[in-house]
């Protein structure tokens, strides 16, 4: 009895040694150079114009940093969404000297204006595609809906990004029927990668499975981080912004929207935009999101 009881004891042993060997294995296979580690922040986020969605912080997908950044200042990219009802609206942002991208409503009264006028100005301009959302409002000209086939859907997104020429990417204008519904997410996301484009999911929805089906097709899109300008309060907007740059120093990078309609958004870059670029961020167009580029060409 006492061997056997020896015999078990020591195989007990070798089962913990074995356990704590595999453990440590696991830990350190990884190459620090590959390890991206996200901070335990809440970034709930609610959207304009459709209903607050109920995300969790698991469930957003963050762009992740390139592994090896040869300029390590953490990266603002900064995005004005519902351009093209009138220039004046950008005019409001003219004191902004920063790089940011300007995403331009299709049909509009001046929406090939505002393009014009965005390019000549060196701004980075995308399409901001309108699409159904689940509260039924009307997300506006050229939208996608979802009782439309799947080839109407296609055809209303080419017909747009062959009107305004120039467009080097795009994201959902409301859309958070479309963005949760694989089925015309899944073409969307073929197109979009056709056109050699670059999609940004505005996150308009904690149902968006955009990511999930861009993992699985293996088509790399961006993803919004922070909403400037839900609640229009210039108090509420530094505060989103106080967010947005902890994200970037704990991440390298955010991904935050702001909408030219919102002149308190405007006067809370303006007021802020030194006081950034001190502190050693560098704001630059969405597009270096999607692939490299040389940040001091911007800066």
């Amino acid at each position: 009895m006492v061997r056997r009881q020896g015999i078990f004891l020591g195989f007990l042993l070798l089962g913990v040694a074995g356990s704590i060997a595999f453990l440590v294995f696991q830990g350190g296979g990884h190459s620090p150079d590959r390890v991206i580690s996200y901070p335990p922040l809440d970034i709930l986020e609610e959207t304009r114009r459709e209903e607050p969605p109920v995300v969790q912080e698991d469930d957003l997908v963050p762009v992740s940093p390139p592994e090896k950044l040869a300029d390590p200042a953490p990266r603002l990219y900064l995005v004005l969404d519902d351009a093209g009802q009138s220039w004046d609206e950008m005019e409001m942002f003219s004191a902004l000297t920063v790089p940011y991208t300007v995403a331009v409503l299709p049909g509009l009264p001046q929406s090939q204006e505002v393009l014009r006028q965005a390019q000549s100005r060196g701004y980075q301009v995308i399409l901001h595609q309108p699409m159904e959302a689940f509260n039924g409002q009307n997300p506006g000209p050229g939208a996608i809906f979802a009782n439309q086939s799947i080839e109407e859907s296609l055809e209303i997104l080419r017909e747009n990004l062959g009107r305004y020429s120039g467009v080097v990417g795009l994201n959902n204008h409301m859309g958070s029927r479309i963005t949760s519904d694989p089925s015309f997410v899944r073409p969307l996301l073929r197109e979009v990668k056709a056109q050699e484009l670059f999609f940004l999911d505005s996150l308009t929805t904690g149902k968006s499975v955009v990511s999930a089906v861009a993992a699985e097709e293996g088509i790399p899109v961006l993803v919004r981080d922070v909403f400037l300008d839900h609640h229009r309060s210039e108090e509420e907007i530094r505060g989103q912004l106080d967010r947005a740059l902890e994200i970037a120093r704990c991440r390298g990078q955010v991904i935050m929207i702001g909408h030219v309609t919102v002149p308190e958004t405007a006067r809370v870059l303006i007021e802020r935009q030194d006081e950034i670029l001190r502190e050693g961020f560098r704001f630059l167009p969405l597009s270096c999101a999607w692939e490299a580029c040389d940040a001091s060409a911007w800066n």
